[in-house]
This record gives structure tokens, sequence and C-alpha cells, in this order.
């Protein structure tokens, strides 16, 4: 029993997959629910749900196994197993789901800078078998690896981070060492507070 929550965010759709065989072919549709801005350090969730449009050909049914999420960005992927569960399922309207997860991304996952915000991608993999009376179970999958979504840092900049930003930028610049010094001065200021003790003396 899959308890029903939707993203803030949601980026509702689906997509169909026919596999034929021999004498004739299944069709099944898989509906999903991904984010379409995800924020660092904040719990996102997606929502998948795997129907059975229909049997046909050699296969009688299908055997569930495991789906999988990809997010990617900056170069880099996180990778989740949403659902594992083995399931047969054999007629049209048999569902698999809705499988319900939540998950959460740091900013060291993807390289993100505070407040920074890359395009990033989401994959969702269906991974089942066809199930067949005479000529044993075959291993498919289904796959969406094209859904667009918006990666955000949540994270405050500090004046550390001011630093660490102006110190990227003077790396990319040709600019001379009197200037790097000058730049500096600017970016990092440091206060010296002087105490001053005055001693009264009394001569007798």
């Amino acid at each position: 029993m899959c308890s029903i929550i939707s993203p803030v965010h949601a980026q509702p759709g689906f997509w169909d997959q026919e596999i034929g065989n021999l004498a004739g072919s299944s069709k099944y549709r898989i509906y999903y629910e991904a984010p379409d801005a995800i924020l660092t350090n904040n719990t996102e969730v997606v929502k998948v749900t795997f129907v059975i449009l229909q049997i046909g050909g050699l296969a009688n049914g299908i055997e569930t196994q495991a789906i999988v999420m990809q997010l990617s960005a900056n170069g880099k992927s996180l990778e989740w197993t949403i659902a594992q569960e083995v399931r047969e399922l054999d007629s049209p309207g048999d569902t698999w789901g809705p499988i319900v997860y939540a998950f959460k991304v740091l900013d060291s996952d993807f390289g993100l800078n505070p407040k920074e915000a890359v395009s990033a991608t989401i994959s969702i993999t269906v991974q089942f078998k066809e199930m067949t009376t005479y000529f044993g179970n075959y291993d498919h999958e289904s796959k969406k690896n094209d859904i667009s979504t918006e990666l955000t840092s949540a994270t405050i900049p500090t004046s550390i981070d001011y630093v660490k930003q102006v110190l990227q930028a003077l790396g990319e610049s040709p600019l001379p060492i009197a200037s790097l010094a000058i730049v500096l001065t600017l970016a990092i200021s440091v206060t010296i507070a002087v105490r001053v003790t005055f001693r009264r003396t009394v001569r007798i």
C-alpha cells in the first residue's frame, strides 16, 4: 500500500512502450510525476505508475522487478532505486504503483555554489520480465531519459563564499599580481581594535 504524495512543483507525463514477439505484441504505459524545480537540502518527491495496456502474442503476463531514477547535472549523476518488488500482473489494466519516493540532494553532490542554479535531467527506468508459457521469461526495461528540471542550491552565501568567487574570477582573469592584491584588499576587510591604557603618575 503506497501513500500518494504530490510534489510541490510537479511535471506530470507518461510514455508508452510496445514489445513485439513472434505472435503479436504487448503494450505498457508508465505515468510519472517529477519535480521541475529541485532545491538542495530539501525533500523532493517522484511518483511512478506502471500499467499494462495489452498482453499479446507469446506473453501471458509480466513480473515486476525494479524502478530506477537518475538525476544528472554539472557533469555528475546520482541514482536511486525507488522500487524493488516482485509481482505478477497478467491482464490489461493491471497496475504496479503508484510508487512514491522521497529523495534529497546536497550542494556537494553536484559541486554547486550557494544559490547557484543549473539545468538538470531526470531519467526513469522500469525493469520487468515478460512471462511466456513455453519459452520462459524475458528481461525488458522501459526508459525515459530526458525529463528536464532545474537544480538550485538553497544554501545562503557567506562572506567566505564571496571571497571564493572573487578568487575564482581572478584565477580566470589575466590580472597582474599588483591588481590581485588590490582586489583582495577590497574583498576582505580586517578590523583591528587598539586599546590604549593611560596610567596616572602621582609625585610625592
